[in-house]
């Protein structure tokens, strides 16, 4: 029996020992892409250094080829899960796509890296390329990293486990959605970068770092960036949409662009500058920008760093139970070092599981900070949105308290004159009826009583 036993488990050992080589057979292996045939599909071993192509696990290594002719890379029939995918100095211009999604109108696509080359695809069925490419299956692959002079554009969505190196001296383009534990760029004065987010982006760490001239190193997102931590040391980001959830933080030139709608629970940190640089980081939020701290309710900010607005909208949320609650737990509390307030803001009232009234004497500080510059303001508007109470917001005011000795010394902005009130509050239809009656009633009473 014991013979019987350990026969089967010799033969279960050498049957796994089997798969597993067959199955690193089939992963495919390191390689150098060298467009072998011209036929431009990753499958075809044909292309690369190495049989068979890489696949699971593996690094793809992409040199220059063609000094600034795209090569476009179908990456149809691939495992689209790698290990690493790099370029090497000076690279040229790579084309990620699958032509199940995406129908290059040429191959190659044109003779030069213009972006107007990038974009030659067709993609009936969908309504952008953006569309067509999240509609592709998702890449994924531990790290990202190329070199100078590469311009890499993917039209699928990315998954990128790890590390996110973009290149130096050249651009790269996203036109899927990318998931990312850590975009990282190296510091080196005089090269630019841009990077180009077409869709969104999900990111638990983004280091844009000082390049010596914040115009040459910049970030673009044009959907909505969601991000756990962002250090900007002298370089700028462009945000749409914009959500932080832990910390931001910036020195030296860093610029910060916000155009749509600003939110999360971050705090604030201004770093050292790099050495030499004297230039001062600023945060902007551009006059279509909509500032929102918290997720729902919460705090936005600490204080640290200058946030600029040019008008723009406040979505001010408050809670289920403001009077016996605190800014930041009750209602929605914007912090900074300092607050440049410009223009026509609006404050958009959002009412948020309110459970008790609120009278116009109610206080709430909206806005603290070291300093509150309010002179660039030309009028505040005010807007509701309500949800179950009755509200009145015809008295809404907004008054700079300078060091509020209610709220640490520090300058405020309170909003008061508002006020909701909720069925028992507010007299049903039937009781102004029933009370008009009443009146009435004593109006012929004491009439009879005259006569």
């Amino acid at each position: 029996m014991r013979r019987q036993i350990l026969t089967l488990v010799c033969c279960i050992t050498v049957a796994v020992v089997f798969a597993s080589l067959l199955g690193n057979d089939a992963s495919g292996a390191d390689g150098t892409w060298n467009k072998g045939t011209g036929n431009w599909v990753w499958q075809d071993a044909a292309n690369w250094s190495a049989s068979p192509p890489p696949g699971v696990g593996d690094t793809a290594q992409f040199n220059r080829i063609d000094w600034a002719r795209p090569v476009a890379i179908d990456m149809k029939g691939s495992s689209y899960n790698f290990l690493k995918i790099q370029g090497n100095y000076n690279g040229s211009v790579e084309i990620f796509y699958d032509s199940d999604f995406l129908t290059p109108n040429a191959n190659p696509l044109g003779t030069n890296s213009s972006v107007s080359t990038l974009e030659n695809f067709s993609y009936a069925g969908y309504g952008s390329l953006v569309e067509a490419a999240n509609a592709s299956p998702t890449l994924t692959v531990e790290d990202l990293s190329m070199n100078k002079e590469h311009l890499p554009v993917f039209y699928m969505p990315l998954v990128i486990t790890d590390e996110l190196w973009p290149t130096e001296h050249g651009s790269m383009y996203f036109y899927g959605d990318v998931t990312a534990g850590r975009i990282t760029e190296t510091r080196n004065d005089g090269w630019g970068t841009r990077v180009n987010f077409k869709s969104d982006l999900t990111v638990d760490s983004l280091f844009n770092p000082h390049r010596g001239d914040a115009s040459v190193q910049i970030i673009n997102v044009d959907g909505s960036a969601i991000v756990d931590t962002y250090t900007g040391e002298g370089a700028t980001a462009n945000f749409n949409d914009l959500h932080i959830t832990t910390e931001l933080s910036q020195a030296n030139e860093s610029i910060i662009n916000i155009a749509g709608r600003y939110s999360g629970t971050a705090t604030y940190v201004r770093n050292a500058d790099v050495a030499g640089e004297t230039r001062t980081p600023s945060f902007n939020l551009l006059g279509t920008a909509t500032l929102a701290p918290g997720d729902s309710i919460g705090t936005l900010g600490s204080l640290a760093l200058t946030v600029n607005t040019d008008g723009g909208t406040y979505e001010w949320e408050v809670g289920a139970s403001p009077s016996s609650s605190t800014p930041g737990v009750g209602w929605d509390l914007a912090m900074a070092d300092t607050f440049d307030l410009n223009g026509t803001p609006t404050i958009q009232i959002v009412e948020s599981d309110l459970t008790e009234s609120i009278s116009t004497t109610d206080q709430f500080v909206v806005m603290a900070a070291n300093n509150i510059d309010i002179g660039g303001l030309t009028g505040i508007a005010y807007s509701l949105v309500p949800d179950q109470a009755t509200w009145d917001i015809s008295g809404a005011q907004l008054d700079l308290v300078p060091g509020n000795p209610n709220f640490s010394g520090l300058d405020t902005l309170v909003l008061t004159g508002i006020s909701a009130q909720f069925g028992s509050d507010v007299p049903e239809p039937s009781t102004f009826a029933l009370a008009a009656l009443g009146l009435l009633g004593l109006a012929w009473y004491g009439r009879r009583r005259k006569r």
